[in-house]
């Protein structure tokens, strides 16, 4: 019961991470995309 609680609580931690890594991604490509048309 502990590990399984354990083994979620460190999915979601993981997921956070994903999302947090895809939004930098975001983010970077905006920007290029802004300094091109400037």
């Amino acid at each position: 019961m502990l590990k399984k609680s354990h083994r979620f609580h460190v999915v979601k931690f993981n997921r956070k991470i994903l999302l947090f890594k895809v939004f930098s991604l975001k983010m970077i490509f905006v920007l290029v995309k802004l300094s091109q048309i400037n």
